[in-house]
C-alpha cells in the first residue's frame, strides 16, 4: 500500500504544479484503487468498521465503481478523446455519468458490470494505439 500512496502523493504534487486535470484523475484513481484493494483484502473490515459486515460488502463495490469512474476520466483526458475520437469521448462521458449516478446504489451492481467499463477502456486504448498515438500503449499497460 505504501508504494501506491507514494505514487498518489507524487502525482498530486505534479498536479499542483502543472494543473493538468489528467493528473488529478490519476491521483484519485490510485487512491480509490488502493481503497478497493485494502477493502477486498479485509483491512477496512478489520481496522475501520469491524461490526458492520453489510457495510463492508457495499463499500467494496462503491470503491470499485469509483475506481472505474476515475479510470474512465483519466483515459478520456490522457488519450485526448475529445480531439481524436469524439464518439468514444461521448461514450466515456456517458459511462462516467452512469457510474456517478448509480454510485449510490452500488450494492445492487455486480463486479462484472463494473469491469465492463475497464474492458472498454482497454479496447479503445488499443484503437488509439492502432491509430498511431503511443499514449494508448501506456493506458493499455496500466489500466486495471
Amino acid at each position: 500500500f505504501g508504494s501506491l500512496l507514494i505514487m498518489a502523493f507524487y502525482n498530486l504534487f505534479i498536479w499542483l504544479s502543472v494543473r493538468e486535470v489528467s493528473y488529478l484523475y490519476y491521483v484519485l484513481f490510485v487512491l480509490s484503487f488502493t481503497a478497493t484493494f485494502a477493502t477486498r483484502k479485509g483491512y477496512g473490515y478489520q481496522y475501520l468498521w469491524p461490526q458492520h459486515i453489510e457495510f463492508n460488502s457495499t463499500i467494496v463495490l462503491v470503491f470499485l465503481c469509483f475506481t472505474v469512474m476515475m479510470g474512465l476520466g483519466f483515459s478520456r483526458r490522457f488519450l485526448n478523446l475529445e480531439r481524436y475520437n469524439p464518439h468514444i469521448n461521448i461514450l466515456f462521458s456517458f459511462l462516467f455519468f452512469l457510474r456517478w449516478r448509480f454510485l449510490s446504489i452500488a450494492r445492487y451492481w455486480s463486479i462484472e458490470r463494473i469491469f465492463l467499463s475497464s474492458l472498454l477502456v482497454w479496447c479503445f486504448s488499443f484503437l488509439s494505439l492502432f491509430q498511431g498515438r503511443l499514449k494508448g500503449r501506456l493506458v493499455m499497460i496500466f489500466s486495471p
